[in-house]
């Protein structure tokens, strides 16, 4: 963990493969030095290798930390999309966060990246889709964009959920 010093071209991937399986050493490690960055493409790059772990315990730290006041706002987001690559347990993971949490994120995040919030729903899951919808359907939770964003994120659910349908038995 000592170790990763460099950030480089190929370090985003040498990163995101350390954490993969990295333990709590790692994930402090990686978030000091995300701290201590100067420039925003390394920091980005630290902050978005937290999302990356697959601990349970870990991913929610990461989470967590995407809502401290270490955490520029817009960076949130960058920290998320590293869970939401997990697959369908990660786009649950971070679903139940967000929604958990809107009242928090809707104080921290600018109302534009607030009316993308509903993406958080995009993956496979035709539940959790059912489950957003109803969610911003609550005119508390309803922002300029976010009707457009749920939208779309609707119909890659749907085609996503299609194609696993008819092709799960071939793969």
């Amino acid at each position: 963990p000592g170790r990763v010093l460099w950030v480089g071209t190929t370090s985003g991937v040498a990163l995101r493969l350390a954490a993969r399986d990295g333990d709590a050493k790692l994930f402090d490690v990686l978030r000091a030095r995300g701290e201590q960055a100067t420039l925003p493409q390394d920091r980005d790059r630290y902050l978005s290798t937290l999302g990356r772990f697959r601990d349970p315990a870990l991913a929610d730290a990461a989470l967590a930390y995407a809502l401290s006041d270490a955490v520029r706002p817009t960076q949130i987001f960058t920290i998320v999309f590293g869970l939401s690559s997990q697959g369908e347990a990660g786009h649950e993971r971070v679903y139940r966060w967000a929604t958990d949490n809107y009242d928090q994120l809707s104080k921290k995040l600018p109302p534009w990246a607030l009316g993308f919030l509903p993406g958080i729903a995009g993956g496979c899951s035709l539940d959790r889709l059912r489950r957003a919808e109803a969610f911003f359907a609550d005119p508390a939770h309803q922002v300029p964009g976010s009707a457009r964003v749920l939208a779309r994120t609707g119909s890659q659910v749907k085609a996503c959920a299609a194609l696993r349908q008819r092709e799960a038995a071939n793969v």
